[in-house]
């Protein structure tokens, strides 16, 4: 399976061939498998109080049958307000909840290896149908090769600078480094100067 590459001008510069990545049959369900387990590491484990909604004075009758009422705990103490009035309990007004959350509760689903890396491998497939991608809601109607492959002159910032210009966006460069925590002599923050003179425009750190 071969595709065609084009230079940083957009005109054609030859053919590639696929790695076999490519080949691998799109499998909708298994990539939405895996990005919906994917989401669940970012949720926010929950719980209640232990205490929420019972910081009442609130009992049932003592013998709680016998007295012509519900036994529902009622709240004490005369001269009205909610006295009388059934609390604390689960199903009453303020009342705790019958079956609250947990923090213990397993909200971190995983996914076996071999189909986490058949969905990786599924969704790289999927950028060589322009079909597919057309559904994400991108704009390729002009585009006739997918995947598109592009030279390595792409990865120079001056070559990226001019298309960004070209293509009237909003943009800015960013200056990062891969190494956390970052040693002081590694820091280059006159870098930050020198691509703002070179370019004349934004650069964020």
């Amino acid at each position: 399976m071969k595709t065609t590459t084009y230079t940083t001008t957009g005109t054609k510069d030859g053919e590639v061939e696929l790695p076999i990545v490519f080949s691998t049959p799109f499998r909708r369900e298994l990539i939405h498998k895996a990005f919906t387990n994917l989401t669940s590491h970012k949720f926010q484990p929950q719980g209640r109080h232990p205490t929420a909604g019972q910081d009442v004075v609130a009992d049932s009758n003592d013998p709680p049958t016998g007295q012509g009422v519900s036994r529902i705990a009622r709240m004490r103490g005369g001269g009205g307000g909610r006295s009388g009035q059934g609390a604390e309990v689960a199903s009453t007004r303020g009342g705790r909840q019958a079956h609250p959350p947990i923090v213990g509760k397993v909200i971190y689903k995983k996914l076996n290896k071999k189909e986490n890396k058949l969905a990786l491998c599924s969704a790289i497939a999927a950028t060589a149908s322009k079909d597919l991608v057309e559904a994400r809601g991108h704009k390729v109607k002009d585009i006739e090769s997918f995947p598109i492959v592009v030279s390595d002159d792409i990865e120079s910032i001056s070559i990226s600078v001019k298309i960004l210009e070209k293509s009237n966006v909003d943009f800015a460069l960013l200056h990062t480094t891969s190494m956390y925590p970052t040693p002081y002599d590694k820091f280059r923050l006159g870098a930050l100067t020198d691509l703002s003179n070179i370019f004349l425009i934004l650069v964020l750190d």
